[in-house]
């Protein structure tokens, strides 16, 4: 392919390994990433940097053709109708200011509870949090720099994406987290980030790293480390796509990491 043709906006595509025209791909969904208030910019806070005001979320240019983005689109037109059908997302909440207590279940009153979600492939919603790594792995935006994959691991996440193939469950496991209150509207990278898993019976205590995705009120936690399959029987519906339902936490926005992270890169971005 030519110079001329690359400078123009031609080449192969990430996703597909076809050649063409690339078009504008969101990261993050553009529904799910809205300002707060319509017709506002978004503030793009970095630490030790200042405020950047952007018209629309992260989108990469040079990632792929109308191919590959017909192939994403699906992804994201399906969630964004899903997510919001089961009140998974802030703006399927229809204005309230919180979840119903019959959504979901608190733990003896604290911030903390649990939702059974049910009637809701969980096969393709772990396809749609796997396409967004993808994209922010695959993107050369520097927002998305934390977002480092080897190659085998890349180019099996990008066959499941493409074909719409998502097991093994164990590859790439992912465990959600809803805010259950409503908290003020903004957006988030995707960061890298290790936590720890309590040692259940006959399992140890383990340390995983995994990348944390957010998205208008939902929290998605993509593990880096291949599970032992045990391990993943043990933990059961709380592991996407294991099974036809599926259990997720919840956490208020005043105990949330939302909450302190903005925080923070707000006052480490003032100067």
């Amino acid at each position: 392919m030519s110079s001329d043709k690359s400078r123009q906006g031609y080449g192969l595509c990430a996703l597909t390994g076809t050649p063409g025209k690339f078009v504008e791909a969101h990261i993050l969904p553009k529904a799910l990433t809205r300002p707060e208030r319509p017709g506002a910019p978004l503030i793009q806070r970095r630490s030790g940097r200042r405020p950047v005001r952007r018209w629309t979320s992260w989108y990469d240019a040079n990632l792929v053709t109308a191919d590959g983005e017909k192939i994403l689109a699906g992804y994201d037109d399906w969630a964004i109708r899903e997510l919001r059908r089961h009140k998974l997302v802030w703006s399927g909440w229809g204005g309230s200011k919180s979840l119903e207590a019959k959504d979901f279940t608190a733990l003896n009153s604290t911030p903390w509870g649990m939702r059974r979600i049910s009637e809701i492939d969980t096969q393709h919603l772990r396809l749609f949090f796997l396409s967004l790594l993808w994209r922010a792995a695959a993107s050369g935006l520097v927002e998305f720099h934390e977002v480092q994959l080897s190659a085998d691991t890349m180019e099996a996440l990008r066959k499941m994406v493409e074909i719409g193939d998502a097991p093994p469950v164990n590859f790439l496991p992912i465990s959600l987290t809803q805010i259950s209150t409503l908290g003020v509207i903004h957006n988030q990278g995707i960061f890298h980030r290790t936590k720890t898993l309590p040692g259940l019976p006959g399992l140890p205590v383990q340390m995983r790293r995994y990348y944390r995705i957010y998205i208008d009120g939902l929290i998605a936690h993509v593990h880096l480390d291949q599970h032992d399959p045990n391990h993943i029987r043990e933990l059961g519906i709380m592991m996407l796509g294991s099974e036809a339902d599926w259990v997720l936490t919840t956490v208020t926005f005043e105990r949330s990491f939302e909450l302190e992270n903005m925080l923070w890169i707000h006052a480490e971005s003032l100067p």
